[in-house]
């Protein structure tokens, strides 16, 4: 696939910006984008941490979270019915 076939979802841009970086000369361009892959790191990281407490019952009113993701889920219009 060529440059210009790429689509423009996010894997994507990450893909060519992660490319564009390790290609540069430019320490700025390459500082900027190691902190933008640094901060979705860590975002990522912290989702993790708060969905695994959740799952576990750590996390306070875990319970009530689960609850109320069952009952969308019972309800979600695209889910078959039993």
């Amino acid at each position: 696939m060529n440059k210009n076939d790429k689509c423009k979802c996010k894997f994507c841009e990450l893909h060519t910006l992660r490319t564009e970086a390790l290609e540069s000369d430019d320490i700025e361009f390459v500082k900027k984008t190691l902190k933008e892959f640094a901060d979705l790191w860590l975002n990522t990281a912290d989702d993790l941490s708060y969905y695994k407490c959740i799952m576990d019952g750590s996390w306070p009113f875990a319970d009530r979270i689960l609850k109320n993701s069952l009952d969308k889920y019972k309800n979600h219009p695209n889910r078959k019915k039993e």
